[in-house]
């Protein structure tokens, strides 16, 4: 059990690091306000704008502010009530934002907790929201659509039924059954089934539209998933360290699949023996690039790259036009020093670039129609620098994130 916990805690995250993640915030509260670095017009002078971030509401609640979206995330709260009823809209700096969700680790260990009402605005609760409620038994949730790993681990509500339930997302399954088939209709399954031991066949049903991190996560005796064919994610970490998964088979509706998905899996072992150097799931995704030349073209064919270019050799490589780069598509790639989008970028997620000390320049020969994430850039060179088509759309947004050195028209 020791050995499974600290696996399980590399994997996701641990306590200590929740309880720092919650200091850090009450930090940040206390400021009052952050500032962004923003980029000026071209030739223009920088210049910083200081914005409110967090504001308290009723019951000593502190929500974190979109200013951009005017929506609001639950951020943290006091200990002491038993029942916490969350609005669905917060008022703060003049402007009235709606709550669409629960960030992580928000309500952690508060023993006093018993019950918590959300409004249906609330479409996502992120990891380790309600970790270590030991009083949490009831909780409202009709408009859950999503949710991070172990949500609420520790509480009576996520072994209160077989099938554990919020909204339309799939908590737990609390059975014993080696066949798991008849599944209640949800749309989101989170990790539900990780380190389940008796699980050895697992049937979705349709209208499953989501496989969330770590989902399967260390069932070591599941051997076969049918995935529906309304099923078009796979989160990080999905069927990590499923030690007899030998098939999945993944329908063309399949268009994102998250970083380590398949790691530790014979299912993986099995792709990576076949003599193609890009193997390619579902709709279009670049699962591994398993060659060893420099300069790689990405096939017209895919829609999003996973984290298929991880500590690959490679130095150029261009993306087809509305792909998504997804998390840690190039982590490590030590020699990568050159990508060029060769149109529309249907967005970059977290860690894409992450370790690519070498990479320098990042060009996008088209518009940029979905999100970056604040985490993209994380661990490239003082001297990367974005080029962008001049007037292409959807860069504005970047003014908030990149800083003005590296945002070049």
């Amino acid at each position: 059990m020791k050995k499974h916990e600290t696996v399980r805690n590399k994997l996701f995250s641990s306590q200590s690091f929740l309880k720092m993640t919650a200091l850090l915030c009450a930090l940040l509260i206390l400021s009052s306000c952050y500032v962004f670095p923003r980029a000026a017009d071209h030739g223009a002078a920088e210049e910083a704008v200081s914005l409110e971030k967090f504001c308290m509401g009723d019951n000593g609640i502190y929500y974190s502010l979109d200013n951009g979206n005017n929506t609001a995330s639950v951020l943290m709260a006091k200990e002491g009530a038993p029942s916490v009823t969350i609005p669905g809209t917060v008022a703060a700096n003049g402007k009235t934002y709606t709550v669409t969700s629960v960030s992580s680790g928000a309500f952690s260990e508060n023993v006093s907790l018993c019950e918590v009402i959300l409004p249906e605005t609330v479409t996502h609760i992120d990891s380790f929201a309600f970790f270590g409620c030991v009083s949490l038994e009831n909780i409202t949730a009709a408009g859950l659509a999503s949710s991070g790993v172990d949500v609420f681990a520790g509480t009576p509500f996520i072994t209160s039924e077989e099938f554990v339930v919020l909204g339309d997302v799939l908590f737990r399954y609390n059975g014993g059954s080696p066949l798991v088939k008849d599944i209640p209709e949800v749309s989101f399954v989170s990790d539900a089934f990780a380190w389940n031991s008796n699980v050895k066949t697992v049937i979705l049903p349709e209208g499953v539209k989501a496989v969330g991190d770590g989902a399967f996560a260390f069932a070591e005796n599941l051997r076969t998933v049918n995935l529906p064919f309304s099923l078009e994610k796979i989160g990080n970490e999905a069927f990590f360290g499923c030690v007899s998964l030998d098939e999945i088979s993944l329908a063309v509706n399949v268009l994102e699949i998250g970083e380590n998905a398949f790691s530790g899996t014979p299912y993986l072992s099995r792709l990576l023996d076949a003599p193609e150097d890009m193997i390619i799931l579902g709709g279009g995704v670049l699962l591994r690039y398993k060659g060893d030349d420099s300069f790689v073209s990405v096939p017209s064919c895919v829609v999003s790259i996973s984290d298929a270019f991880t500590a690959a050799p490679v130095s150029v490589v261009e993306i087809p036009e509305n792909c998504v780069i997804g998390q840690g598509a190039f982590r490590n790639a030590y020699n990568l020093t050159r990508v060029c989008v060769k149109g529309d970028c249907a967005g970059i997620e977290a860690f894409a670039f992450d370790g690519c000390e070498k990479l320098s320049v990042l060009t996008f020969e088209g518009s940029f129609t979905g999100e970056l994430d604040s985490a993209a850039f994380l661990g490239t060179s003082k001297s990367f620098t974005v080029y962008v088509k001049s007037g292409a759309a959807g860069f504005e947004e970047w003014r908030n994130t990149v800083s003005a050195d590296k945002l070049s028209k």
